[in-house]
């Protein structure tokens, strides 16, 4: 697939850097962020119909969203990353679409997810 994301495990020691914010102003500035509204947050964490494969794959779409807020990502992708299975990923992407957190999409011809603007938005930080 010549897949170029990854994701960065938080926890292990060697990435202690990245939780130090000298490091990521200095490695970051200048590329790409993304915004998110903190009533959202609340809202998104308060929310019971919630669960945790939602919300796992919820921060993964973010993650990889692009400048239009939307993510072209095969299910059996994301089910891969997350440790998930594909019907799982698919059952959870049907009740976020349901919840309006986000929507189903076309990018270029492919199937994509649109994360709602009111969740997130992806931005650059400009000197």
């Amino acid at each position: 697939m010549g897949d170029k994301r990854f994701v960065l495990p938080l926890r292990d020691p060697e990435f202690e850097q990245f939780r130090d914010p000298n490091y990521i102003k200095k490695t970051f500035y200048g590329k790409a962020f993304y915004m998110g509204s903190q009533i959202t947050a609340v809202s998104l964490a308060m929310d019971s119909e919630l669960n945790g494969s939602e919300y796992k794959v919820l921060l993964f779409l973010i993650g990889n969203m692009n400048f239009q807020n939307n993510v072209v990502m095969p299910q059996a992708f994301i089910a891969e990353k997350l440790s998930m299975t594909q019907a799982q990923v698919s059952k959870t992407l049907k009740k976020l679409i349901e919840m309006m957190y986000i929507e189903k999409t076309l990018v270029n011809g492919n199937n994509a997810y649109h994360i709602e603007d009111f969740v997130a938005k992806k931005g650059k930080v400009k000197n």
